[in-house]
């Protein structure tokens, strides 16, 4: 037998080939079994419709191809719509970002106008109005730190120092390691009076950076406040060291010195502090300071000197001419003496010091009717100050009192 005789041992098929069209031995296309085997969807509609049998292959092809014509008319007309929808929205995204553009740029523009008033209002010392702008300002910009130090500055301005504090504690919030907002609460609450709090605060800077000029400087005027001058001294000359150009910390030290009594140095920083220039409105202070050393130095023609300058400057502040009378006075000059002091009780004619010393004058010159006169209107002077000070002090004692009584019969809210 031949090789290639049947195995009847061999495994048997399970199912028969399907039967093929004898006009047609061409087999079925694909598109057409899918259909039959797996019922393929088309576009989101199913060509085998439910329960329709197919008893051929030209019956499949001829309902899918109508199937199919119908798939794309709505295709078309689905691409149609969703251009149209696309064109719609793209229009309106274009009005929308017109639209966030335009207020961008008006918010853009408000925010550098605020900023611009604010730092007017402060260069122009008018710290209500400065610290109005920046308040503004945080409601647009509410996490911009600097916002909230120009705040606290223009609030120290206007002697809100508790409410300053609290505009510093938010900007060092946000950004702990700015030196410059720890340095500011330091400021604020040395102003307001807690300065061991404000000397924990410049150390702490201090030993963040060792060469933080304004940090010695502020803890030179923190001790210096509380008359400790020879502990001052060094934070003082710390700061000048590190930046010995700057005149107001030049002028620290000329007033430390001075409070120690070393009046000639002192007199020296001060005249240094004056050449370098930067004082702004601390400059007639300065000049005042000089005076004042020349004075104690016993050189009374320069205190004089200086005194009737300051009093050509600035005529409203009385210190100036009565400076100068002063002077006068250890000169022996006592005509002249009289002058300057007339001149000072007309800018504080209720300082009683002021008749007082000119009253010792008029002795000098055995005028004592002009010197009980003056005498008379110091004591006067005295006796109202002494009645408007206990008079301010019942004041404060009833106002305490109604806040007690205020307290203790406060309505109690019931809780239901």
């Amino acid at each position: 037998m031949s090789n290639m005789t049947s195995n009847n041992n061999a495994p048997q098929r399970i199912a028969q080939p399907i039967a093929r069209d004898e006009a047609n031995s061409r087999r079925m296309p694909f598109a057409a079994v899918a259909v039959l085997v797996a019922g393929i969807t088309i576009f989101g509609t199913g060509c085998r419709p439910s329960g329709k049998n197919f008893t051929s292959r030209e019956e499949i092809n001829k309902y899918c191809g109508k199937n199919l014509i119908c798939q794309n008319v709505e295709l078309d007309a689905f691409v149609k719509r969703t251009k149209t929808d696309t064109e719609r929205l793209k229009k309106e995204n274009k009005l929308l970002e017109n639209e966030r553009t335009r207020l961008e740029r008006g918010l853009k523009q408000k925010i550098a106008e605020l900023h611009a008033r604010g730092d007017f209002l402060f260069k122009k010392k008018d710290y209500d109005g400065a610290a109005e702008a920046y308040g503004k300002l945080i409601g647009i910009e509410e996490k911009n730190s600097e916002n909230f130090n120009k705040l606290g500055l223009a609030l120290m301005g206007a002697e809100n120092y508790e409410s300053a504090f609290n505009s510093f504690r938010i900007a060092r919030n946000m950004r702990p390691n700015n030196l410059e907002y720890m340095l500011n609460q330091g400021k604020a609450l040395f102003e307001m009076d807690k300065t061991l709090q404000a000397i924990g605060i410049f150390n702490e800077v201090i030993k963040r950076d060792p060469k933080n000029a304004e940090a010695y400087y502020q803890l030179g005027v923190a001790y210096e406040d509380g008359d400790l001058h020879k502990k001052a001294l060094p934070y003082f000359e710390k700061a000048v060291s590190l930046q010995p150009r700057n005149s107001e910390y030049v002028g620290g030290l000329g007033i430390c010195k001075f409070m120690m009594k070393n009046y000639k140095e002192a007199a020296a920083l001060f005249e240094k502090a004056i050449g370098m220039g930067g004082l702004g409105e601390d400059l007639l202070d300065a000049q005042g300071n000089l005076a004042a050393a020349y004075f104690q130095m016993g050189e009374y023609q320069k205190a004089i000197a200086g005194f009737a300058r300051l009093s050509e400057i600035d005529q409203a502040e009385a210190t100036w001419p009565a400076g100068a009378g002063e002077a006068c006075r250890m000169r022996g000059d006592y005509k002249a003496a009289i002058d300057w002091f007339g001149k000072a009780i007309e800018r504080a004619p209720d300082a009683p010091g002021l008749y007082e010393k000119r009253a010792s004058v008029f002795k000098a010159l055995g005028q004592f009717g002009e010197a009980n006169n003056d005498l008379k209107q110091a004591k006067s002077l005295r006796r109202q100050q002494r009645e408007q000070e206990k008079q301010k002090q019942r004041e404060e004692k009833n106002h305490e009192k109604q806040e007690r009584h205020d307290g203790v019969h406060a309505p109690v809210n019931s809780v239901s």
